[in-house]
């Protein structure tokens, strides 16, 4: 098995929706923060290969939003994952798999984004995977979240023939990667683990967006269900310490990966650099 970062660009963000009730004065110490108290976060992905598997998780933004979408959310995203996926030495048409976390813009955008504003499916050959809970969330059209959503893109995804919903609990490569259901963040967003030979590593998306949200009680204001959030981290975050898995940040700027260390307790985040993520 190897496992390859896809660098998909980045995008800016309320500080205030990254931390929620954590005051300024806390947060502040440990992610900076612009003269807009906007956070950068970025958009860094993952590809798992083994055996005749390529499977991506997660697929950035894109570009194919308005002017006034790109300048709110400061996104910088032009070619990203296309030429991340060529410097690895993968074509798109090579990619059998897509593990969608969730189908928020900042996660599912970027696999239907051809350039030059043309909608279009960028790994033709992939099967597509969702759950089916977070399937039904997007369709829905909540008000809390459906600036979130496109409906262009779900429409492609759908009319693919290729779109796996899966049931909670579903697994599709056992010992391989194991998905974990978590609904805190919004309904039936999948938070996979990777079984690598030398450690297991989790794909936090935005269940565990940055190194500064390891602790219970740092949840986002993006998330729906905030005790749900908080209560699925403590019990998934004491399971990954007792496990010895690493985590894998998908926003956080500053900081690609962790351990895991308890100390008087309390579980914290350690930096740790991965060598084997190439």
């Amino acid at each position: 098995m190897d496992i390859f970062k896809v660098d998909c660009g980045t995008f800016m963000c309320d500080a205030g929706a990254l931390f929620g009730v954590i005051p300024r004065p806390l947060w502040s110490r440990s992610y900076p923060s612009d003269e807009h108290n906007r956070c950068q976060l970025q958009m860094r992905n993952m590809l798992v290969v083994f055996d005749d598997r390529k499977i991506l998780i997660d697929a950035g933004s894109g570009m194919n939003f308005s002017d006034k979408y790109i300048r709110n959310n400061g996104v910088k995203a032009e070619g990203c994952l296309q030429q991340s996926l060529a410097n690895i030495g993968v074509g798109c048409d090579e990619v059998t798999d897509v593990i969608f976390t969730h189908l928020h813009w900042d996660h599912s955008c970027g696999a239907f984004d051809l350039g030059s504003g043309v909608h279009g499916e960028l790994f033709r050959n992939a099967n597509y995977y969702v759950s089916q809970k977070q399937w039904d969330n997007a369709c829905a059209n909540n008000p809390r979240e459906n600036a979130a959503y496109h409906s262009k893109d779900l429409d492609l995804m759908e009319k693919s023939g290729r779109l796996h919903l899966l049931s909670e609990g579903q697994q599709c490569w056992p010992n391989k990667i194991d998905l974990c259901y978590m609904d805190g963040h919004t309904p039936g967003q999948i938070i996979p683990v990777i079984h690598h030979p030398k450690r297991s590593v989790v794909f936090t998306a935005d269940f565990i967006p940055t190194l500064s949200h390891v602790s219970q009680l740092w949840i986002a204001a993006y998330d729906l269900f905030p005790l749900a959030a908080m209560n699925e981290k403590e019990e998934f975050v004491n399971t990954a310490q007792i496990n010895d898995w690493a985590l894998f940040f998908q926003h956080d700027a500053y900081t690609e990966s962790a351990t895991l260390e308890r100390k008087d307790g309390i579980v914290k985040g350690v930096k740790t650099d991965l060598s084997f993520i190439k």
